[in-house]
């Protein structure tokens, strides 16, 4: 319910993700969320696409957050 828009765009090996909070969230509550996408995308698919990152809140001056996942690693960096 915080989540106001989430895009997904794929271009080549790449998988951008942004997503726009309506409300001011924690750092780690919004990192924990994007980390949920990558069930839907499947762990096989994550063994050869990268993952990016944008997060965004007006509410919330610790904000945007950029994170990335490597095709060779399921582990997120932000």
């Amino acid at each position: 319910k915080s989540v106001g828009e989430i895009k997904v765009n794929n271009k080549g090996k790449v998988i951008y993700i942004n997503m726009d909070f309506v409300e001011s969230v924690k750092v780690e509550t919004a990192q924990s969320l994007a980390i949920k996408a990558l069930d839907v995308i499947g762990e096989e698919n994550l063994k050869y696409y990268e993952v990016q990152y944008i997060i965004t809140c007006k509410d919330n001056e610790n904000f945007p957050i950029f994170g990335s996942k490597n095709a060779n690693s399921l582990k997120v960096v932000w």
